[in-house]
């Protein structure tokens, strides 16, 4: 994996992370980083205009995406690698954070998605929230029966190219 390409990490770690960026520096009830440099890296540097399903990207920061979440500011940073993905994200005037990690990378995403977005409605009390994760569920499942059709196509299409080898296969044998 390249300098920048992954995070070796654990779910309390995260929890942690999550802990000392919602209250800006502060830990176990002591301030164990400087809350300014929280104010600095949740500011955003660079306009940006995107969505992941619901989260919204409006602004980068340093590391952070800054956006909003069901009208509300959310800060995160979602990443992967070819076999996994994460979904950390934060809701800074609610005091509530969410981590997911998948163990995939394609479907991965879309379900770290869809489980995070739940667990910030049930953590916010949201009256719709069964509607929501209904929507949600259906979307997925769409988002899942599409991915399966492209593999099927991919696979059918290299099953049908032709395989021109250097050698006659007996060379390869042995």
């Amino acid at each position: 994996m390249h300098a920048a390409g992954g995070l070796v990490t654990t779910a309390a770690d995260l929890s942690r992370w999550l802990l000392v960026n919602i209250n800006q520096g502060r830990l176990d009830g002591r301030q164990v980083l400087p809350r300014e440099a929280f104010e600095f890296v949740h500011r955003p540097r660079a306009e940006q205009k995107s969505s992941f399903g619901p989260f919204e990207r409006t602004g980068y920061g340093l590391g952070w995406n800054i956006g909003r979440y069901d009208g509300d500011i959310f800060i995160h940073h979602f990443g992967g690698f070819a076999g996994f993905h994460s979904h950390i994200g934060f809701l800074p005037e609610h005091g509530v954070g969410v981590a997911v990690i998948a163990n995939s990378a394609g479907l991965g995403a879309v379900s770290a998605g869809a489980i995070a977005s739940y667990a910030y409605d049930l953590l916010l009390d949201k009256t719709d929230i069964e509607v929501r994760r209904a929507a949600l569920l259906k979307e997925r499942r769409s988002r899942a029966a599409q991915a399966r059709a492209a593999i099927r196509i991919d696979r059918a299409r290299r099953a049908d190219r032709t395989q021109e080898i250097a050698r006659p296969l007996e060379a390869y044998t042995g």
